[in-house]
């Protein structure tokens, strides 16, 4: 979560792609935003505009409100997960070819990658 100047998260966080219920009011949204952008709980209370007592209340005795931030953090972990295991790949296939290189001081510098040196 980014931070202004003085440490505090902004308060103006926009919410997310996506409301999970109409019937909830809207700062429900900017606290699951709020919270999935990595704001503690009293930073994501006050960018909702709530008090930290309400949130904890929602994340804790609210099934519904729980489960969509549970699922919401899985889908963002998830994407990570995802965009990790293609960068992993890139790079092994990278290393592959530099083990192939004409130059065998490029070969040596792939070998020593590969095992840690």
């Amino acid at each position: 979560m980014e931070s202004d100047e003085s440490g505090r998260v902004p308060t103006d966080l926009a919410p997310l792609e996506r409301a999970w219920r109409a019937d909830y009011p809207p700062r429900t949204e900017f606290a699951l935003s709020a919270l999935l952008r990595g704001a503690t709980v009293t930073d994501a209370a006050e960018a909702a505009g709530i008090c930290r007592q309400t949130l904890s209340e929602w994340l804790h005795r609210d099934p519904e409100f729980a489960r969509e931030y549970a699922e919401r953090r899985r889908e963002m972990f998830e994407g990570v997960r995802r965009g990790l295991e293609a960068r992993v790949a890139e790079a092994v296939r990278t290393l592959g070819g530099l083990l192939r290189d004409d130059d065998p001081h490029v070969r040596v510098a792939a070998c020593k990658v590969l095992v840690g040196v």
